[in-house]
């Protein structure tokens, strides 16, 4: 962990508001602003929205009904409204990250955040808000996860492990790793905040996962999942909250079944808290998704994307062993 990677004290909700506003999103006076937000999460919506004002943007607010899972596509004038504009941040329960109206902006040039904090109380959103992973040095955090993805573009496939009983190949050769480093200051640019990560939609995957922290809308687990994947596909799925989960994943149809993404974690400054967009940016963590990853280079489109945090893996990286901490 490099110095400075994190901050014990807890910043103040304006000064995070106002970093994701100047560093992380790089917003120029004059540029159209658009924060979306829902009736769960204005309460961060909000100081966003008023951290845009004060930098001199024309800054817009929508507040929508919480939608209900991670890819639910939003209203027809939300999307519209995210198509003109310039600079896009959605702070909402659930995630707009995997929807076709968040695919329409980024094509069209719109710089995206999206920060999906859940359903959780206010005071809890507010910690992990002012603490954590957002407290990151974003800027040195991009050189290492572009660093990371320089090594992994180019390679064919990865093989996870761990003590708990996973054991996966994911193959991947042809397709780019993506990163998502909290930078997102060119148009077309995407994020996640927290950032953190390096991730990958798998062209096929064979083996056994073990969800041991955090899995989607089910949170933080009690006990692991065990999820066996053939041909890229998630085959069975074993464990005390099994059923809770598969009864999920039918409601989407056979394509919420597709192993969607390989992450790897590479925020430093993360923290295990069982909220799942902060789980997954930990360092020494990686993570698989089920459902879509036609947002970044796949070929399956469904309104679901669940992802499963996995603690403490060793992976080998065509068959050779990857340090992460060379990374952090």
């Amino acid at each position: 962990m490099y110095p400075g990677a994190y901050t014990s004290k807890l910043a103040t909700v304006a000064d995070v508001s106002g970093r994701i506003i100047k560093d992380c999103m790089g917003v120029k006076p004059g540029e159209s602003v658009l924060v979306i937000t829902d009736s769960l999460r204005k309460d961060l919506g909000v100081p966003i929205y008023q951290a845009a004002l004060a930098a001199g943007n024309d800054a817009i607010y929508l507040e929508m009904r919480p939608r209900t899972i991670n890819g639910e596509e939003p209203p027809l004038v939300v999307a519209d409204a995210m198509y003109h504009a310039d600079v896009i941040i959605a702070i909402t329960k659930v995630s707009l990250s995997h929807t076709q109206a968040k695919i329409r902006a980024v094509k069209h040039g719109a710089r995206i955040a999206t920060m999906p904090f859940g359903a959780r109380s206010t005071d809890f959103v507010m910690g992990i808000f002012t603490g954590g992973g957002m407290t990151v040095d974003y800027r040195r955090m991009d050189e290492n996860i572009r660093h990371l993805a320089g090594h992994l573009n180019g390679t064919s496939e990865a093989r996870i492990t761990t003590e708990k009983g996973t054991d996966i190949r994911v193959e991947y050769g042809g397709r780019e790793f993506h990163t998502d480093s909290g930078i997102a200051h060119k148009p077309g640019d995407f994020t996640n905040l927290p950032a953190g990560e390096v991730y990958v939609a798998p062209v096929n995957a064979e083996g056994i996962i073990v969800v041991d922290v955090t899995m989607g809308r089910l949170g933080k687990l009690k006990s692991p999942l065990r999820i066996e994947v053939k041909g890229g596909m998630a085959y069975s799925i074993k464990g005390e909250r099994a059923e809770e989960l598969e009864k999920i994943l039918a409601g989407f149809g056979p394509k919420a079944m597709n192993l969607a993404e390989f992450g790897i974690g590479m925020n430093p400054a993360a923290r295990i808290c069982g909220l799942l967009l902060e789980d997954e940016k930990v360092a020494h963590t990686v993570h698989f998704a089920l459902g879509s990853n036609a947002a970044f280079g796949g070929d399956v489109s469904v309104p679901l994307h669940m992802d499963g945090v996995v603690d403490n893996p060793s992976i080998w990286v065509d068959g050779n062993i990857l340090d992460i901490d060379k990374y952090l």
